[in-house]
């Protein structure tokens, strides 16, 4: 498998913290109120909303890199996006809309957990 990485796969690891800080900044400039997190002293829809915004991020980071790695790199067309929910997560509805359940292809969309 690293023989097929090297040839046609990207893996690549992107701190978006700073993204989620500009993005909150941005919240809190129209609302004038800074979201927290329940373990520091935020409320559960606080907590719910800075999870969800953190899986939306990560799906939009690697919609970004891979439409314009090759770009970078000289080469011509785009990279799919694998996505990484699996079969219990969509059927109890435990994922986020635009998250990691998000992309060009599921390769562990039909396992379950205990498989």
């Amino acid at each position: 498998s690293s023989g097929i990485n090297a040839e046609y796969g990207h893996h690549i690891s992107v701190n978006i913290d700073s993204i989620i800080q500009a993005i909150l900044s941005v919240f809190s400039l129209f609302t004038g109120k800074s979201p927290k997190f329940k373990a520091h002293g935020g409320s559960q829809v606080e907590n719910m909303a800075l999870q969800n915004i953190q899986a939306r991020v990560r799906m939009v980071t690697g919609y970004l890199f891979a439409q314009l790695i090759n770009w970078t790199r000289g080469k011509s067309g785009s990279l799919l996006v694998l996505s990484s929910a699996n079969v219990d997560e969509s059927l109890v509805g435990y994922m986020t809309k635009y998250d990691c359940s998000s992309g060009d292809l599921n390769p562990i969309g039909s396992i379950c957990k205990n498989d």
